[in-house]
């Protein structure tokens, strides 16, 4: 089995993570972080699932370490100004087919 480079850099900085975050510190559940941040529960629910905040899962329920998020809040986000977004990509596509079938 491979690993890519991408899964590497985040394997080193999720133990890099780990072992900077303080030993007393225990993981808050969703309504505490959403209590915390000033969100809705769904919200932070679905930031979790897309991989917006880092979060483990313990059965069946999300998990989130406190000094995590903050780093990751805190980040430099880097967005590629050329990208466009999937809405975008996909309305470009189906106006191409309607051309290309002549329904314009």
């Amino acid at each position: 089995m491979y690993i890519t480079e991408e899964r590497l850099r985040q394997i080193i900085r999720e133990e890099l993570q780990a072992a900077l975050r303080p030993a007393d510190e225990e993981p808050m559940g969703v309504q505490e972080l959403a209590d915390h941040l000033g969100l809705s529960a769904y919200t932070v629910s679905r930031k979790a699932i897309t991989g917006d905040l880092p979060a483990f899962k313990v059965g069946k329920t999300w998990r989130f370490y406190l000094s995590d998020v903050r780093a990751a809040l805190t980040a430099p986000s880097v967005i590629d100004p050329w990208q466009r977004s999937p809405r975008s990509v996909a309305a470009h596509k189906a106006a191409a087919t309607r051309k290309r079938n002549g329904n314009l």
